[in-house]
């Protein structure tokens, strides 16, 4: 009777063993696989594919993120992707299932590249032209603030221009180029027009001599008082002669009886002449009126009453000993008509 439970308890033992083994090591087979994608993306929008096998039949697609569609035609998975404007990668996960399995494929699509090239914004007054490269894997739209801005862009070239400042205050603006979520601002900064800062450097005057030749003078005009006055050199060997400013009208003024310096043993000075050859030590006025041109500005001369029974027509260099008057020299004479224009 003990040999009997015996060989039954073996069996048992046997059979459960046998049982438990065939349930572990029992294989799960992969039938669904991916055969080829292709899903290089850039920042624009585009489409890829994702093509599939299984033994199960059909497969069913899923995406995980908004900017990723996909869409099943037979076993080959469309996937759709919008542009993306964020300067950093982004991922999507594709979740492909065929019957009771799945596989999960990542789409990853490029950042935004935008890049633009640098731009002085401190603009003269009397305006610029410029032309700026732009790189971006999305569309370029640009704007200006203001109505004297141009902005405009064709094939990656951002063309501005802005226009002369006509007031006598500095003026700022904005251009925006925008390339998917980015923007990037230019500030634009543009200079007044410096009336005084016009005259400054070399201008030619024209006028006649006291023997009635015609003449032409280089005149370089450098700061004395800022926005007030000048010196002006040219009319004298190694001397200077102060010219003052109105800035708030742009007229030019010289005025008579300045002392310019010496030669030889003579003082000389810088005195006013009349139309009829009279000479004085006086204080008299020779006004220039600007044409109001800022690109080719240009002084005419006049007299302006300052000289009572007189009429000022222009200025001598003259020689004075003692205080008593000498002569003029005759190189140095500049009467008639003025006409200053810029170098």
């Amino acid at each position: 009777m003990k040999k009997i439970i015996y060989l039954f308890s073996v069996t048992v033992s046997l059979f459960a063993f046998c049982a438990c083994d065939d349930y572990d090591f029992k294989e799960k087979v992969q039938t669904l696989y991916v055969v080829e994608s292709h899903l290089n993306f850039t920042a624009s929008a585009g489409t890829g594919t994702i093509v599939t096998q299984s033994e199960k039949g059909g497969i069913t697609a899923q995406s995980n993120m908004d900017w990723c569609t996909v869409a099943v035609s037979g076993m080959t998975v469309n996937v759709s992707v919008t542009a993306n404007p964020d300067f950093i990668n982004r991922t999507a996960l594709i979740t492909i299932t065929s019957g009771d399995e799945s596989t999960v494929v990542p789409v990853t699509q490029a950042s935004t590249l935008f890049i633009l090239e640098g731009f002085d914004s401190n603009v003269p007054w009397d305006g610029i032209s410029a032309e700026l490269n732009v790189q971006s894997d999305l569309p370029v739209a640009v704007s200006a603030d203001q109505h004297w801005i141009t902005a405009r862009i064709t094939d990656n070239v951002l063309s501005v221009t802005v226009q002369a400042n006509e007031g006598n205050t500095t003026r700022n603006g904005v251009i925006a180029v925008t390339s998917g979520d980015l923007t990037q601002e230019i500030p634009i900064r543009q200079a007044r027009f410096e009336m005084y800062a016009m005259l400054l450097g070399d201008w030619t005057l024209r006028c006649k001599s006291t023997s009635g030749a015609d003449i032409a003078v280089t005149l370089t005009f450098t700061q004395r008082v800022a926005e007030t006055a000048y010196n002006v050199s040219g009319f004298f060997p190694q001397a200077t002669v102060t010219a003052t400013f109105d800035n708030s009208t742009g007229t030019l003024t010289f005025t008579g009886g300045q002392y310019i310096g010496i030669n030889g043993s003579y003082d000389v000075y810088f005195i006013g002449r009349s139309d009829t050859n009279t000479v004085t030590t006086g204080a008299v006025v020779y006004q220039g009126n600007w044409n109001q041109d800022r690109v080719k500005p240009e002084y005419t001369f006049s007299d302006i009453g300052s000289w009572p029974g007189y009429t000022v027509s222009g200025f001598v260099c003259a020689g004075f000993s003692g205080g008593n008057y000498v002569g003029t020299f005759t190189d140095y004479t500049y009467v008639g008509e003025w006409t200053l224009t810029r170098n």
